[in-house]
């Protein structure tokens, strides 16, 4: 990358940030410097006196239910591991023979990231509850030993606000359910809590206002479980302040429509997991639980529901994960006992993490619940810019994204993906996001957030925002006001995006998704502006499907699908399949986990010329649907699909969608 281009792409980045977080990120680096310059030593507390405070996991007091044997045993295996040296992370496996290696140069920031916030301390208290008490103990004595004499400084990953934030809750977490164990070792007790308030000490001054956003949430968590195990002037200030910081982050990072402001699905259920946990924290410990707080979780749970595909997961948007977060039906289960609201029980299965916050009790209250029969209905999510088609009756799905990248100041975890959506059909995806790979800079984090990865349209080869690095954008896509009516039988999504002209590039994007219930799905891209261009739209197919073109126009979708899918092109000059490519341009990649990426197919559909001009292609069950697609003059469109039972014309001119059946 040249440097000009490069000082291009940072002022572009830098000039979305607020002067507060300019302020503290300068104040961040400088610190650092002058820590490694004076190789300060971390600071330490002492005479820590630490309240009988209630525990987080109260599951772990009751005995297993037999229907988490499986799940059970997975974290139990996983635990044993752990205490033989073997971490794995990010689907990445490490044994370490002699002693951990905190700062291993060998594996990636985020995988050491993960190696210290301890959140396998969860495992260990598993297995201390169902096998070995005496092992798990041990293992985790070594494990925080071995920490505290090779972090004795302030530098490495371990000393990231983030990583402390984490390791904070999971070691307090360990310290309540090993108690009794601590009291029999004092000498280790008192360096144990020693390093631990040192830690919370040093987060409390380091809070991380330069990033903000989910990392901010996670330092008022700790700043919350610090500030009430810990007795004394300064704990109780550290709580004060992370409760009315936690009411002001709220206040700003979930939406109206109750959608995390990152708009990323995995790290709303991120956010909604540490909501959960703080109330519950609060609650047991008797401290008062705001309404804005449990305002919040409502908000977030009908969020999470309205979002959430017919086969339980995620749907892949944006930097989502199914493997770094917890399960969306746990999160649902967990917000039904805690708000005591049976709207929000979808399934009777009680899983791990409902379980290892309210155990015996809550399941039995779980059962008493009655099951949530109440429809999901498509929405629209205005406010996080998410709209959601379903027919629950056939398991039909489509979650469209239109809006924002990203919060202003905070772009981490965009991608070029605006107007790109994921299909269900018969509760089999269909269409899918590619995912995300990896955090780590380089080709791979390039393609997996770039506009070629998801189902919308590139243009002249560039992505509609600015991505680069690993988690920065600098010149991004803004969307148009969205046109969105629904009826009984269909649905008409109309919306503009302005990304490809904020780069040099007299065109806008405008997409037009028409839903017709049980029959198709038709998706029309308009190009308009001036000049000469080519546009790429791209349909990717979950790996267990692939395309059998029958024709110039058509191809038809086989694979597991209860009935094959056609998908007939139209205004298209050229096309091309596409699968695990790699040489000279990546294509045709899906990734579920980090670290894990298999080939899919992906269908680029090219359309190059004069502006305006309109494309696209229509999705739909294997039936017979004639086709005609006219373009009727300087931006006006007409369609008509014909089926053996009736007809439906669409008539598309600036700013109105005519939808005629």
């Amino acid at each position: 990358m040249k440097l000009t281009h490069k000082s291009h792409l940072l002022f572009h980045t830098v000039r979305y940030l607020t002067l507060k977080q300019i302020v503290y990120r300068a104040r961040a680096m400088v610190r650092r410097r002058w820590w490694l310059i004076r190789k300060q030593k971390a600071a330490q507390g002492c005479d820590c006196q630490v309240r009988d405070f209630g525990i987080l996991y109260e599951g772990v007091r009751d005995s297993s239910p037999n229907d988490l044997r499986g799940v059970l045993a997975t974290a139990v295996q996983r635990a044993i591991d752990t205490s033989q040296g073997r971490f794995s992370f990010l689907n990445q496996v490490v044994q370490y023979e002699n002693g951990f290696k905190w700062h291993d140069s060998q594996v990636s920031q985020l995988w050491r990231y993960h190696l210290h916030y301890f959140d396998y301390v969860e495992d260990l208290i598993i297995w201390s509850s169902n096998e070995n008490s005496e092992k798990a103990w041990l293992t985790f004595k070594a494990l925080s030993s071995s920490w505290i004499s090779d972090n004795a400084f302030l530098k490495g990953d371990g000393w990231h606000p983030y990583t402390v934030s984490l390791r904070i809750v999971n070691w307090l977490n360990g310290f309540g359910y090993w108690r009794t164990y601590f009291d029999e070792e004092p000498v280790f007790r008192e360096v144990f809590l020693s390093s631990l308030y040192g830690q919370a000490r040093f987060l409390a001054a380091n809070l991380e206002h330069d990033v903000r956003g989910n990392h901010l949430l996670k330092n008022i968590k700790a700043l919350l479980w610090s500030g009430t195990a810990f007795f004394g002037k300064e704990p109780l200030e550290w709580c004060h302040k992370a409760v009315r910081l936690l009411e002001q982050e709220l206040a700003e990072q979930v939406l109206s429509d109750g959608g995390h402001f990152e708009r990323a699905p995995g790290y709303h259920g991120v956010v909604l997991k540490d909501c959960l946990e703080m109330g519950l924290w609060l609650k047991r410990n008797g401290r008062p639980v705001s309404a804005w707080l449990d305002a919040a979780v409502l908000r977030m749970l009908r969020y999470l529901k309205t979002i959430l595909p017919p086969d339980g997961q995620l749907p892949l948007l944006k930097d989502t994960a199914w493997d770094t977060g917890p399960v969306p039906l746990d999160l649902l289960s967990s917000g039904a006992l805690y708000l005591n609201r049976p709207e929000f029980k979808l399934t009777e299965d009680f899983g791990l993490f409902p379980w290892l916050l309210f155990g015996h009790g809550g399941r039995k209250e779980f059962q008493d619940l009655g099951l949530s029969m109440e429809p999901k209905e498509s929405k629209p999510l205005v406010d996080s810019g998410f709209f959601v088609l379903r027919d629950n009756k056939r398991k039909d799905y489509l979650i469209f994204d239109a809006g924002k990248p990203c919060p202003e100041y905070l772009p981490a975890h965009a991608h070029a993906d605006m107007f790109s959506y994921e299909l269900m059909v018969g509760g089999q995806r269909v269409v899918v996001d590619s995912g995300i790979y990896e955090y780590t800079s380089g080709k791979w984090r390039d393609f997996f957030r770039s506009t070629k990865a998801h189902n919308s349209v590139e243009i002249d080869g560039k992505n509609q925002s600015e991505i680069w690095g690993s988690f920065r954008v600098a010149r991004r896509a803004r969307p148009g006001p969205v046109y969105y009516r629904a009826s009984e039988n269909h649905v008409v999504i109309d919306a503009r995006h302005n990304g490809y002209r904020r780069q040099g590039i007299q065109a806008l994007h405008r997409r037009v998704l028409c839903w017709e219930k049980g029959r198709f799905w038709l998706v029309f891209d308009e190009i308009y502006g001036k000049g000469h261009i080519r546009a790429k739209s791209f349909v990717h197919l979950h790996p267990s499907l692939c395309f059998n073109p029958t024709s110039t126009q058509m191809f038809h979708i086989h694979g597991v699908l209860e009935s094959p899918m056609k998908i007939q092109r139209f205004g298209v000059e050229e096309n091309e399949i596409i699968k695990g490519r790699e040489k000279s341009e990546i294509q045709g990649w899906y990734s579920e986990e980090f670290g894990k990426k298999v080939p899919n197919e992906v269908l680029s559909l090219e359309k190059e010329g004069q502006l305006p001009f309109g494309f696209g292609y229509v999705l739909y069950p294997d039936e017979d649907i004639e086709i005609q697609f006219s373009q009727m003059g300087n931006r006006l469109y007409d369609f008509r699909l014909i089926m053996p039972d009736r007809t439906v014309s669409i008539h598309i001119q600036p700013g109105k969608v005519t939808y005629l059946s």
